[in-house]
């Protein structure tokens, strides 16, 4: 690594969670089709490609593909529901293998690049 400092000089190690600590994908899918049972869609290809863009703007995305008319209130809603549904899906959230051991090596080895 080029730049490494030991860690009395940083502040923070900032990092994705997201794929990079946990895989929150299976447990967000879930979260979705919660929300959207309410308007008998389902999860779907169109759903899978926008994963990653934000709860809001998916559920907007998704609604407008269905053709199915929606207020700012609606959208503040449902986002939140699946904040909500998420959230309560936490303990099934598994992290990605090596996540911990590489937690580990940065605590052990007190290390950060700038």
């Amino acid at each position: 690594m080029n730049n490494v400092h030991n860690i009395k000089n940083c502040k923070a190690v900032i990092f994705d969670w997201d794929g990079i600590i946990v895989d929150s994908f299976p447990t967000a899918i879930k979260a979705y089709v919660q929300v959207f049972q309410q308007f008998n869609l389902e999860f779907n290809t169109f759903l899978r490609s926008r994963f990653g863009i934000g709860a809001k703007r998916v559920i907007q995305e998704y609604l407008d593909f269905n053709k199915i008319l929606y207020t700012e209130k609606l959208l503040s809603q449902l986002e939140e529901q699946k904040v909500q549904a998420q959230l309560s899906l936490t303990p099934e959230t598994c992290l990605i293998s090596g996540a911990k051991e590489s937690i580990i090596y940065l605590a052990q080895h007190i290390l950060c690049e700038i």
